[in-house]
This record gives structure tokens, C-alpha cells and sequence, in this order.
């Protein structure tokens, strides 16, 4: 076709040219230990979405049980109730449920943030709405808690989205 860009037989095979960089790719990732960004290992991905969940912070300072929707969490609006435990040994410190946020980590986007408001007369209850899931699939949360406004941890839980 064009003369001066003639490469040899390769030219005139595009689709085999492409093949082989491809090829040629993937086998330079997997030498450097990449993986593709929608690959995830079978033991990250929960199967199910129980009812009720306990989960324990980062720095084992606070934990949360978290209420999910009897059907588990949907694609469109979902809601979730969070009670906030905490472990920092003066039970009586005020501890909040700050944030909550999730995205799907398989993809590395979609990221949400739930609107969280206090219910009922427990200060340690929350409700967090607003969470309008775009996907099905493997979701990674991370509830934000502070104590007494000068200390704070996460609490990071994996979800099935139907």
C-alpha cells in the first residue's frame, strides 16, 4: 500500500501483526506480575451478603455491625443501617460514624459516597442512604469513624451487589 512504510511480510497480515503484539504484551505483564484491573482472586469476592455483618476497624479501635436490606444490596438506591461499637477502652468517648464510602475494586471506579444521619436515641446507630449502586458485582466499603473528633480509623467491608 504505502511503499514507504512497508515492514515486510508483516504488512501485509495486519491481523497477524496485532495478534502478536498483543501476545507480546500480555506476556510482558505477566513476566512484571500484572494482572488486568478486572481480575480479582476468588477469596476477595464475597458470595452472599448476610443480613448482618460485624466488622473490626483497622487499628482495632472500633467496630461495626452493619444491618444490610433483607434482600441484600441492589443496582439503584440502597440504604444501610451501621452501629458503631467502639474498642478504644473509655467506653464512654464519643464515637461517630463520620463516612461512608464504596467503589468497586475490581474496576477501581464507581465510587459512592452515603449520606449517614444518627436514628433512634442511640448515638452509636446510624443510617446511611444514598448509596446508588451502579453495578452488580464485588463492592469494597469504608465506613470513616472518629473519636471525639481528634482520633479516627476505618472499617473496610466487602459486599455482593445483585
Amino acid at each position: 500500500m504505502y511503499p514507504a512504510f512497508d515492514r515486510g511480510p508483516l504488512a501485509a497480515r495486519p491481523v497477524f501483526s496485532r495478534a502478536l503484539f498483543a501476545l507480546s504484551l500480555a506476556l510482558f505483564l505477566a513476566l512484571l506480575g500484572a494482572t488486568p484491573a478486572c481480575v480479582s482472586s476468588a477469596e476477595e469476592v464475597p458470595t452472599e451478603t448476610p443480613s448482618e455483618a460485624h466488622y473490626d476497624s483497622v487499628k482495632q479501635r472500633a467496630s461495626i455491625v452493619v444491618d444490610f436490606p433483607a434482600d441484600g444490596l441492589v443496582v439503584g438506591p440502597n440504604q444501610i443501617r451501621i452501629r458503631v461499637e467502639p474498642k478504644w477502652g473509655d467506653e464512654a468517648a464519643a464515637v461517630q460514624l463520620a463516612a461512608v464510602s464504596g467503589f468497586m475494586p475490581a474496576h477501581s471506579h464507581n465510587r459512592v459516597e452515603g449520606q449517614v444521619s444518627a436514628s433512634g436515641a442511640a448515638s452509636e446507630s446510624y443510617e446511611v442512604g444514598s448509596l446508588d449502586l451502579s453495578m452488580p458485582g464485588h463492592w469494597q466499603f469504608t465506613a470513616h469513624v472518629v473519636r471525639d473528633a481528634t482520633d479516627s480509623d476505618d472499617v473496610t467491608f466487602d459486599v455482593l451487589v445483585r
